[in-house]
């Protein structure tokens, strides 16, 4: 990572498989003369009753909350993929998406410093195609060369994204699903259901 975005990562930094609301994330912000990496809090909570972990993309220039932010707070999160999960006569069950040539994703994300941390929401997107079966809506996945675009402040609906067709699903353990439960065996694909990836899409 500080290679590809060009900064010095926090000794903080833990890599994580499962990331619940309210705890550390890392992130990237534009900074005064070159990118900075920090650690903030996942989600907004303070002043509000409950935690927002996400902004819609296309409302995100007209939501109050968002709107000042969204000049003053643009920020990349980077990410090796993400779960979603599929609801299904009663269950939910957990898939997992990622892009093998794109080792590491980029998140379009909004932070606010509350003054005692920063907090950190992702840009989603409507989703399409495969993706669209398993959830309505996906994280904003900027391109490298829209990175600088997005920090700058260009309207979101504006910038290119990855196209839902490119990302790779696999389903995983609904360990994921248990908050505290971390580690690679995650993203791993469940064995006997790997041709779900045929048989859904």
């Amino acid at each position: 990572m500080s290679e590809r975005y060009r900064v010095q990562i926090p000794d903080t930094y833990i890599p994580r498989y499962n990331l619940a609301p309210a705890e550390p994330m890392l992130f990237i912000s534009k900074g005064d003369d070159s990118p900075l990496a920090e650690m903030g809090t996942f989600g907004f909570m303070n002043g509000l009753k409950t935690r927002i972990i996400n902004a819609r993309s296309e409302t995100v220039l007209e939501k109050p909350l968002f709107r000042k932010i969204n000049e003053t707070g643009r920020c990349l999160i980077p990410v090796s993929g993400y779960y979603e999960w599929h609801h299904i006569s009663g269950q939910k069950i957990p898939y997992y998406f990622f892009l093998p040539s794109y080792p590491i994703l980029t998140f379009a994300g909004l932070m606010r410093d509350t003054g005692d941390v920063k907090e950190v929401v992702i840009l989603t997107t409507a989703s399409e195609g495969k993706v669209k079966i398993i959830h309505p809506r996906m994280p904003f996945i900027i391109p490298k060369e829209a990175e600088n675009d997005y920090l700058a402040g260009c309207d979101p609906e504006k910038i290119c994204k990855i196209p839902p067709s490119d990302l790779l699903i696999h389903r995983v353990s609904e360990k994921i699903s248990t908050p505290g439960i971390d580690g690679p065996d995650l993203i791993r694909p469940i064995s006997n259901h790997i041709s779900n990836q045929t048989t859904l899409f």
